[in-house]
């Protein structure tokens, strides 16, 4: 039995995992695009092993491959993913999901400069799209993804319309049924891709009639998508490099909580997004207007939180209610304390005590005026983060986990409050 046959007797054993690897990945991206208000297609494969085959035997020759341990470090599409974004211009945003939710070790983007088939003539550029090589994030709340340990994922990203030609490409050029292509085909793929750039630059002018049609209509915003389309347009009005690394969040929640707090209008919502804190680059945009929207009235924190409960797909559902209860007191006591601050140290707030807390600025504040021990202000940070993953993070704490936090909460406040 040669090498090749050796690797994939394995391979076939081994297909399950890489399928399954496959599966989680497309969950992840599937419900991280939803809920940002991308407009996108996920597929997801493990690699044919007819397939694999064909292409571990082409290799052979030229990589001299001495042990199955190269082989798969050779090939890196066993478990892979496909997004097909509706708009190209999406890239960019569909890139943030990646790097938060994956361990990404490299990426490429096509086309690659001075990279030209020789022989064929072209008068278009060919593959656009973005290539990822990534791994789960080993989470301890999820158990299920320390059996992945580092295992590679390709995801591929590209707009619907040059997906569609690649696959037509790449079975054509490199999987000829009867011999190398004439040239007549070349350049009829080539006249394709051309047919397909055009198609893209047309897709981004319906995404900007879709945003000019949302900025006129103040009587609301349809989808959580024409409510993502008309942050991201205005937000590149703003300072690009105060926008780079931002990542949407959670648009699905936002609009929600607009539509039931009837604020689900383009002013409405204007009034917010200048209201935005001083940590745009590290926090994703939607939990930023929410935080604003739920400092306007505590009563927000409740319907805010019964949203958030019922969009959430656990099964832990009961526990979260156990503990809504206490998750409500934490909310409006962490609301409290921050009032109490802000108006203490009303440089540490936006526009003054009735916008978000720059936390940076606070903590450096109540260091200085020797407010707040070292352990104190551990404490501290450890509430905030708690606070932030309960409010805008998709993690379930148990009912004693958050009547812990909440009283953690109460003996900091009561000190920090008095003093």
């Amino acid at each position: 039995m040669g090498l090749a046959e050796e690797f994939l007797n394995r391979y076939n054993k081994e297909y399950d995992f890489y399928a399954q690897l496959s599966r989680t990945a497309a969950e992840i991206i599937e419900r991280q695009i939803s809920i940002s208000g991308i407009r996108a297609i996920v597929t997801h494969r493990a690699k044919s092993p007819d397939r694999l085959y064909e292409k571990i035997k082409s290799r052979m020759t030229k990589k001299k491959y001495q042990s199955i341990d190269q082989i798969y470090d050779d090939i890196v599409d066993l478990s892979g993913l496909r997004i097909a974004i509706y708009f190209p211009s999406d890239r960019e945003e569909v890139e943030k999901i990646i790097r938060s939710n994956f361990g990404v070790e490299s990426s490429k983007t096509f086309p690659e400069e001075g990279k030209i088939r020789p022989g064929v003539t072209k008068r278009f550029s060919g593959y656009w799209a973005s290539h990822y090589r990534v791994y789960l994030k080993i989470d301890d709340n999820l158990p299920s993804y320390k059996r992945f340990g580092d295992t590679k994922i390709e995801i591929q990203v590209a707009s619907v319309l040059m997906h569609g030609w690649s696959e037509v490409e790449h079975d054509l050029v490199y999987k000829p049924l009867q011999g190398s292509l004439s040239e007549d085909e070349y350049a009829i793929l080539d006249e394709l891709n051309g047919l397909v750039l055009a198609g893209e630059i047309a897709l981004e002018r319906l995404k900007r009639a879709a945003e000019r049609r949302v900025e006129a209509n103040n009587g609301g915003f349809n989808s959580r998508y024409d409510l993502a389309s008309f942050i991201i347009n205005q937000l590149n009005k703003l300072d690009a490099a105060d926008i780079e690394d931002s990542a949407l969040g959670r648009i699905d929640l936002l609009f929600e909580l607009i539509k039931k707090l009837n604020k689900n209008s383009p002013v409405s919502l204007l009034e917010y997004l200048d209201n935005l804190s001083f940590d745009i680059k590290q926090r994703p945009i939607a939990d930023q207007i929410i935080d604003v929207i739920l400092y306007e009235d505590k009563k927000n924190v409740n319907i805010y939180l019964n949203l958030k409960n019922k969009l959430k797909k656990s099964s832990n559902k009961g526990e979260l209610n156990m503990g809504m209860e206490y998750l409500g007191k934490f909310i409006r006591k962490w609301a409290d304390l921050e009032e109490a601050l802000s108006r203490k140290y009303p440089d540490s707030a936006k526009d003054g005590y009735k916008k978000p807390i720059n936390w940076q600025i606070m903590l450096t504040n109540l260091r200085k005026d020797n407010k707040i021990s070292e352990l104190e202000m551990i404490d501290l940070h450890q509430i905030r983060g708690f606070r932030n993953n309960v409010v805008h993070g998709m993690r379930v704490y148990t009912p004693e986990e958050i009547e812990d936090y909440y009283k953690l909460l109460l003996k900091i406040s009561e000190k920090l409050i008095e003093k």
